[in-house]
């Protein structure tokens, strides 16, 4: 993982967003590919890199604002903070429309540099939809500095996309394919197979689940998370089944990892938590991983079979 804008320059620790707009995030971007894949650029068993991981594109669990928002608290003189209001600004194409959008009552355009992250709160159809075309913007942004970056110490091995947290919607999905060789998101639970799917044709590239889990309560670890918690170590096989299955007959589907090798014990990171094959003293679950290694062997059946299905329909 090249982390080219996970851990990139911020204006303040805190901010979990990097400015992909500013001069010191392209340098960042070009000496992180510098440093993490120069090294590897010739390497036969390589397939790719990843660019980033979990990065923050709207609220989640680390922040309850939208990019725009997150951009308008940047510095005054912000590289970033200067394109979002020029991007809401040409959305709205006049000052009605902008006050009418987000509920403001500017008097000129010499007002706009004076909003704060709360006069963005996306509360209209159109507040909605501007947020949402900004979000795929800064994609846009950062996947083509990012890209670029890498592409100058290693021009052949794949870029595995950023490893988006969840299903990061339709637009993020499809803006990801114009940059990106696979895209790679985490897949816990949702409809996101079902929204991949709608997205038909449209999508031309590879999808790769980077993490995914189920959690049994016979393992006598707490599993607090809001996940899928199941009673025992065969339920959690049978739910392995069905997942690989589910995402490897689809056409897009490339590769999934499961999460992760050793269980979280107590007060280790996100601690008492059963998403391991093995527990904490290194022992496997034979039920899970006995199953897992059958499963396994049946996934270029599952796929192909996907394949001609998908040739069938058309």
């Amino acid at each position: 993982i090249l982390n080219s804008g996970m851990w990139a320059p911020r204006y303040n620790p805190k901010d979990p967003v990097a400015d992909y707009w500013s001069p010191e995030f392209e340098d960042y971007a070009y000496s992180a590919a510098a440093d993490a894949a120069a090294p590897y650029a010739e390497d036969k068993y390589l397939v790719g890199f990843f660019l980033d991981n979990e990065m923050v594109w709207g609220p989640d669990w680390r922040t309850d604002k939208s990019l725009i928002q997150l951009y308008v608290a940047f510095p005054v003189d912000a590289p970033g903070r200067v394109e979002v209001l020029r991007f809401v600004k040409e959305a709205a194409a006049d000052l009605e429309t902008f006050n009418a959008t987000w509920g403001t009552e500017l008097a000129s355009w010499d007002d706009l540099p004076d909003l704060r992250p709360g006069d963005f709160s996306p509360d209209t159809e159109t507040a909605v939809a501007v947020t949402e075309d900004f979000r795929v913007h800064a994609l846009h942004r950062y996947a083509t500095v990012a890209v670029a970056g890498l592409r100058t110490v290693d021009t052949h091995h794949l870029v595995l996309g950023c490893r988006f947290a969840w299903y990061p919607g339709d637009n993020m999905v499809l803006a990801s394919a114009q940059h990106f060789d696979v895209i790679s998101m985490a897949g816990y639970q949702g409809n996101w197979v079902e929204e991949l799917d709608s997205l038909g044709s449209q999508l031309d590239k590879p999808i790769l689940i980077e993490e995914f889990t189920f959690r049994a309560k016979d393992s006598g670890l707490p599993n607090f998370l809001d996940d899928v918690v199941l009673e025992t170590q065969k339920d959690r096989a049978l739910a392995y089944r069905t997942y690989v299955e589910s995402f490897m007959r689809r056409p897009y589907a490339v590769a999934y990892h499961w999460y992760k090798w050793i269980d979280n014990p107590p007060g280790a990171y996100f601690d008492g938590h059963n998403t391991g094959l093995m527990n904490a003293m290194d022992e496997p679950y034979l039920d899970l991983v006995t199953f897992m290694r059958e499963v396994n062997l049946q996934v270029e059946t599952w796929h192909v079979e996907g394949l001609s299905g998908r040739e069938t329909q058309q």
